[in-house]
């Protein structure tokens, strides 16, 4: 696993080329839908944001929006070939020097109602209406230049096996987990150490950023959303076939809210 230690950051005189990881994954390229738009007034969302602990499945358009407002690449530095990742880029949660290591590999979601296309695609369409089928076997990467899913080889059946049991065993009181969605952080530390000197703070800070995003989004939608506390790690470097270049920095757990008859929460909020 790739140690993220203490130190003070400060950005190098020269920086390094760094190789991006190279994520081996299967088949073609899942696109996403179309986001739904939220009506909600931003500090409304903000009051309203709760850690829940009842959850339902969430429907592909939910996962696609809350990863078109999370983790989309907005921007990139030019000059950038297509379809690559340059030294820069905006998204909407910040980073340091826009280096964004943070990838978001997606355990469980619904991907059956999608449309699959190949790599090159780059036009968005609507899924088709047949029930989703989530992915409670595999891995998914999430792509944030052509907003599309692509599925992982999953290296280490063990690894994946672990990472399955965490939430529920972090969230040993939550209901309906085991349909929900599960994103994991995983951090490409040599992304940020080519521009910066011990900078292993800027990437737990990054990874703070994205959570902290990923809940509000998850609060506009009147989602279903907690943080787990664990990294994923050492089990989600291994799956990922990079024990050494990746780092595991969090996760969250994401789905539609669970009610009773009367409309309240099965679980209790935090």
């Amino acid at each position: 696993m790739a140690r993220l230690s203490a130190g003070e950051p400060h950005p190098r005189r020269l920086r390094r080329v760094d190789t991006p990881v190279d994520y081996q994954t299967v088949g073609t390229a899942v696109l996403l839908p179309l986001p739904r738009v939220s009506r909600r007034q931003f500090f409304s969302v903000l009051a309203s944001r709760r850690s829940t602990h009842a959850f339902s499945a969430p429907a592909l358009e939910d996962i696609s929006t809350l990863l078109w407002y999370t983790g989309r690449t907005l921007a990139t530095a030019e000059p950038t070939p297509p379809a690559t990742r340059g030294d820069w880029e905006h998204r909407i949660p910040p980073s340091a020097g826009g280096r964004h290591p943070v990838d978001l590999v997606l355990m469980n979601p619904p991907v059956g109602v999608a449309a699959p296309h190949t790599a090159s695609t780059a036009a968005l369409v609507h899924p088709e209406t047949e029930p989703a089928e989530h992915g409670a076997d595999r891995l998914y990467l999430y792509d944030p230049l052509r907003h599309a899913l692509r599925e992982l080889d999953v290296d280490d059946g063990t690894a994946l096996r672990a990472l399955q049991q965490l939430p529920p065993t972090l969230l040993p009181t939550a209901t309906g987990i085991e349909v929900a969605t599960i994103l994991w952080f995983a951090a490409q530390v040599d992304r940020t150490a080519a521009a910066y000197e011990h900078p292993e703070s800027l990437i737990w800070r990054d990874a703070g950023c994205v959570l902290a995003t990923l809940t509000y989004v998850a609060a506009a939608l009147d989602l279903a959303c907690c943080p787990l506390g664990c990294t994923g790690e050492p089990w989600l470097s291994v799956a990922l076939h990079n024990p050494t270049s990746i780092a595991g920095v969090g996760g969250c757990v994401v789905g539609r809210s669970s009610c009773d008859d009367a409309g309240h929460p099965a679980a209790a909020h935090r």
